[in-house]
């Protein structure tokens, strides 16, 4: 994630406590493996994912770098997270570690306002392990990639939380891990794209 005015810090997973350190904060042995993130610039917060059982987002005010609150997931696992901060949701997906393995995937759709649970999507079987992740606030949706064999690309409508299209790939593209997308800009005839990356070991 990137802060307009950089702050040179780091979260330590490792540190013995929450106190803030020379350079970097520490979120304490009780949270760790940050496997997403996500900001929000309008409202100063950042939050992060700790894929751990149970799963937690955690959310951090940017302003003096201070964790303000934890939501616990129903899953315990995080495999990626986007954000709507002017619509005000953050959605945070399932992905998998060495204890679960969620089959089909869900994603949660957070309240910035409240820090509450608004919604979920249940996915179809298969659709699992949502590594990858990329948002177009304008035109209202999302689209999350999956971490597997073949892999799936799956358009989500924001408004409503609804499951509007999925592409589903050959046993060679697969394994998506990342995700960026370039949106339909009407004076640029090369925008309106979507771009996932893969991890094919």
């Amino acid at each position: 994630i990137i802060e307009p005015e950089p702050i040179f810090c780091e979260f330590d997973s490792e540190c013995a406590d929450a106190n803030v350190c020379t350079n970097d904060k520490c979120l304490g042995n009780e949270q760790n493996n940050l496997s997403a993130a996500a900001i929000d610039n309008i409202r100063g917060f950042a939050y992060f994912g700790a894929d751990m059982n149970p799963a937690e987002v955690v959310k951090v005010r940017l302003s003096d770098f201070t964790r303000v609150a934890t939501y616990v997931l129903p899953e315990a696992t995080i495999g990626s997270m986007v954000i709507d901060p002017s619509a005000g949701f953050l959605y945070v997906t399932t992905g998998r570690n060495a204890l679960v393995f969620p089959d089909p995937g869900k994603i949660y759709k957070i309240n910035l306002s409240t820090f509450e649970l608004e919604d979920t999507l249940t996915l179809n079987l298969g659709e699992k392990d949502l590594r990858a992740a990329a948002i177009d606030t304008a035109a209202g949706f999302a689209y999350f990639g999956t971490n597997t064999n073949p892999g799936h690309i799956i358009k989500i409508r924001l408004s409503d939380l609804t499951r509007v299209a999925a592409l589903t790939y050959t046993n060679i593209e697969k394994f998506f891990h990342t995700g960026v997308i370039d949106p339909q800009d009407p004076t640029d005839s090369s925008s309106g794209y979507l771009y996932f990356g893969t991890d094919d070991f």
